[in-house]
């Protein structure tokens, strides 16, 4: 029986490939094809219990709903969480720190080592399509595939230093042909924010 031969696809090819459909993508970038955004308050406390699932509060289900009846859930999306209550950088590290230990087999994202000490933005992340997906991780709600990284938020403890966290969820949704070259504007965007968790090389 002959046996298969590995033949490499030319580099110079692939990456004049990938060149091309960055080109084409941004070819049809119009000034208002960054309009479609969603911003969505977050009373973290609030976040339902893991056991009652994301539609066991009002402040849970509100966003799923928001997500899922915007028209743009199938769009390619880059979005950050800001926190806009008066807790600090140092506050929400330390108590990330205590989580990292206690969350058990759940994955959560690494400290992003280039922070900047005052800042208000918690993550910067993207999705191809599925935003609502995304955030059921963020929150922390999935039963199943728990080793997909995720911020785990009701599995924080707001009892404490971290009571009356409140974050802003902010989403800006790409064209469908953007997919594949969203990472860039995630990178980007993160490069000039510096949020406190996530590493983006």
């Amino acid at each position: 029986m002959p046996t298969s031969v590995y033949q490499m696809k030319d580099p110079i090819q692939s990456l004049n490939n990938a060149k091309d459909l960055m080109v084409n993508a941004l070819s049809k970038l119009k000034s208002d094809d960054l309009r479609d955004t969603v911003t969505i308050e977050i009373a973290c406390e609030k976040l339902a219990a893991f056991d009652l699932g994301c539609q066991g509060t009002e402040e849970s289900s509100k966003i799923f709903r928001t997500l899922h009846n915007n028209g743009c859930n199938d769009l390619p999306a880059v979005y950050w969480f800001e926190i806009i209550s008066e807790h600090s950088a140092q506050q929400i590290r330390e108590q990330y720190s205590v989580l990292k230990e206690s969350i058990g087999t759940r994955t959560i994202p690494s400290f992003n080592k280039r922070y900047d000490k005052t800042s208000k933005i918690l993550y910067v992340g993207k999705g191809k399509q599925n935003i609502s997906g995304r955030m059921f991780l963020h929150l922390g709600y999935e039963k199943q595939k728990i080793n997909l990284q995720g911020l785990q938020l009701c599995h924080w403890d707001y009892s404490g230093v971290l009571k009356g966290l409140t974050l802003r969820l902010n989403i800006v949704y790409f064209p469908k042909d953007f997919r594949e070259i969203v990472p860039y504007f995630e990178r980007s965007l993160a490069k000039d924010i510096l949020p406190l968790i996530g590493r983006h090389l």
